[in-house]
């Protein structure tokens, strides 16, 4: 029978995916991990008897709940993959970064010291420089799955710039739905702070920085992207605007979901290159699981719009059997 053991930690890290949790699982415990940046009292209860993993930062809130575990028989181990106790190291770093080791592990060393009954590390270096603690060294064990999890990812993407300040905005709710819908997709889309506070939250999803038009011409014809989106909002501005993002999406063997307005409407042949679609949420939202769980669909589109944009138009049926023989990449 597996036993409990629960990993504190700021939510999923490094430290819990490639080192913690398959550890746990490979000598026999049923790991659960407690998200620290919560308040104690939000916690499920407890099971007496349980191994309890702290994984790098000690906040101390939890100083007391730790304390009242081990008098019902839970053993607390302290686990670092840094260099987490020695203050001269940290020279160097971001001062945000130096401040959060200093209040989260240096000062919370001898605490630490009182509380756990065992420290785990990550290096040799670590066991050698922190003898004293006696340490066991825990190496990184990831799963099969975890590595192979990003190549089962379906990938989708909004390029756009910041004249398109609405759009992003408007299609923050409508990756929320698919991202929380849909647990093998990532999202990826350009912006500032100002976009990161909209999607956040948002699972699995990347923002990148602005780049020109030198270095995105470069850097997006070395990518390949499963969906693209591009949602155009009625405004006089977006009446100018032509179909760019057809051809950027073509570069990228993407399929592409877009506005049924103009510039779109009328040159995207819907199920063919494209999909077009209202500025409807609900809408959007369905046309990209859609494209998600058909991949034969979605690839037909893709090669039918990259064959458009190179000025060599394969038949629907080519397109088609191409899919298909991609399928089961």
């Amino acid at each position: 029978m597996m036993s409990n053991a629960y990993v504190l930690s700021e939510g999923n890290t490094a430290s819990t995916d490639y080192f913690l949790l398959p550890y746990l699982e490979s000598i026999g415990y049923t790991p659960e991990l407690i998200d620290t940046r919560q308040a104690p009292s939000r916690l499920l209860p407890h099971k007496e008897g349980s191994l309890v993993v702290l994984s790098r930062y000690f906040p101390p809130d939890w100083q007391d709940v730790l304390a009242s575990w081990i008098k019902t028989g839970s053993r607390i181990v302290y686990f670092m993959d840094d260099d987490l106790f020695d203050p001269c190291v940290l020279r160097g770093l971001p001062w945000r970064y130096r401040w959060k080791i200093v209040r989260l592990a240096i000062i919370q060393k001898r605490r630490l010291k009182e509380l756990c009954s065992e420290f785990w590390v990550s290096t040799p270096y670590l066991v050698q420089k922190y003898a004293d603690l006696k340490p066991r060294l825990i190496q990184a064990s990831p799963s099969r799955e975890l590595i192979h999890s990003s190549s089962s990812l379906v990938s989708i993407c909004y390029h756009a710039t910041a004249s398109h300040r609405s759009e992003i905005h408007w299609l923050a709710d409508v990756i929320r739905v698919v991202q929380l819908s849909s647990p093998n997709t990532h999202f990826e889309i350009f912006g500032d702070s100002v976009v990161k506070r909209h999607y956040r939250g948002i699972p699995r999803v990347s923002i990148l920085h602005a780049m020109n038009w030198s270095q995105y011409l470069a850097w997006s014809g070395s990518v390949r992207r499963d969906i693209a989106l591009a949602p155009l909002l009625q405004n006089g501005f977006n009446r100018a605007r032509g179909p760019t993002k057809f051809l950027d999406y073509a570069r990228m063997h993407a399929a592409g979901i877009y506005s049924a307005v103009p510039p779109y409407e009328g040159f995207i042949r819907h199920g063919v290159d494209g999909l077009l679609v209202d500025n409807d949420p609900d809408q959007w939202g369905e046309a990209i699981l859609e494209l998600v769980t058909e991949e034969v669909k979605r690839k037909r589109i893709a090669i039918s719009a990259r064959s458009r944009a190179i000025g060599t138009a394969l038949s629907d049926d080519t397109a088609a059997r191409l899919a298909s023989s991609f399928s089961g990449l």
